[in-house]
């Protein structure tokens, strides 16, 4: 099991019984608060390292996908069934 199971794993187990409509507002909220957060950056500064100490470090551009649309699809199929 990786860390990102467990995570997931973690998550899952702690909000299973949470209705629907709490879940997709807090979503709703956290997409609102990212967005905020993304605003003032200009595109120069997505292009940039995310941890600019570490020269293997990827790119905030990158970051932001895989955190987001990028997850958002890996689970889209079960939160639909979840859903329907």
């Amino acid at each position: 099991m990786t860390a990102v199971t467990e995570l997931n794993d973690f998550f899952h187990e702690r909000d299973k019984q949470r209705p629907l409509a709490d879940v997709l507002t807090d979503f709703r909220q956290s997409h609102q608060v990212l967005l905020a957060a993304l605003e003032p950056l200009a595109y120069a500064d997505l292009l940039k390292a995310r941890h600019p100490d570490d020269q293997n470090s990827e790119l905030l551009l990158q970051t932001v996908g895989s955190d987001t649309y990028e997850h958002y699809q890996e689970h889209r199929m079960i939160i639909q069934k979840i859903i329907d």
